[in-house]
């Protein structure tokens, strides 16, 4: 029975080509297309996964209308992290970085070379975003303002083999920085991707100055809505003294 349907499929198929080679190709890019689109989607879910906690963690940023200047992006002041960190008790912890946008050169001795996608960052990067170190301790790499934290392929450009731990390495002819820790290439993608990470941990007390990103860990067990009112009434009593 079933061998007699599929010679008379076949049949009717052969009959009308035209219409069966228009079905086949609607098909087969309909498929195609579906595949696509889901290879895309998961692609773009699958960023900032890779964090320990990733759920916890929140970038925070500001929509506001300045003096006729509209902002709206992931922009904060320089104090926001230590706020966070000091005076909400929602917050595990949290951390400021300002991306360097621009390549940087980078000199051991003879050796120099211009370094891309790298970032000032405060004390608690680190704690929030866990990479894994092979040299150095993530709770201290950047406590020091000559601090600087390398990747492992930054790190083998500049010192080769060498152990880089405590080494001094300059920074576009302005400052020497010592090594404080070796990390690897995160597992997975992010939605940044930095080579360098330069200790910065002096607070301008200035809530207009909106030139960092800061990222905030909420303890286990907060929800985020509570978090946002509370956020926006603790961000708009530290700004109204600076209008």
């Amino acid at each position: 029975m079933f061998k007699n349907y599929i010679k008379v499929a076949f049949r009717s198929l052969n009959k009308n080509r035209i219409y069966t080679l228009i079905n086949i190709l609607g098909l087969a890019l309909g498929l195609a297309i579906t595949i696509l689109v889901y290879l895309f989607v998961n692609n773009e879910m699958s960023y900032d996964k890779n964090w320990n906690g990733y759920d916890r963690i929140y970038r925070t940023g500001l929509t506001a209308n300045f003096m006729g200047q509209l902002m709206d992006g992931p922009a904060s002041p320089s104090p926001m992290a230590q706020a966070f960190r000091t005076e909400l008790t929602d917050v595990e912890t949290a951390s400021r970085i300002q991306p360097i946008m621009k390549e940087v050169l980078m000199r051991n001795g003879q050796t120099k070379f211009y370094v891309k996608n790298n970032a000032f960052a405060d004390s608690a990067f680190f704690k929030v975003f866990k990479y894994e170190f092979t040299h150095g301790n993530p709770n201290t790499a950047l406590n020091e303002e000559n601090a600087i934290v390398l990747n492992e392929e930054t790190a083998y450009k500049l010192f080769g083999d060498k152990n880089a731990m405590g080494e001094i390495v300059n920074f576009e002819n302005r400052r020497d920085l010592i090594v404080k820790g070796i990390v690897k290439q995160p597992k997975g993608q992010a939605h940044f991707n930095f080579n360098m990470f330069i200790a910065q941990n002096d607070i301008r007390n200035f809530w207009l100055s909106n030139n960092h990103n800061t990222y905030v860990k909420l303890r286990e067990g907060v929800h985020f809505d509570d978090f946002l009112n509370k956020m926006k009434i603790h961000f708009m009593k530290n700004l109204e003294p600076n209008i």
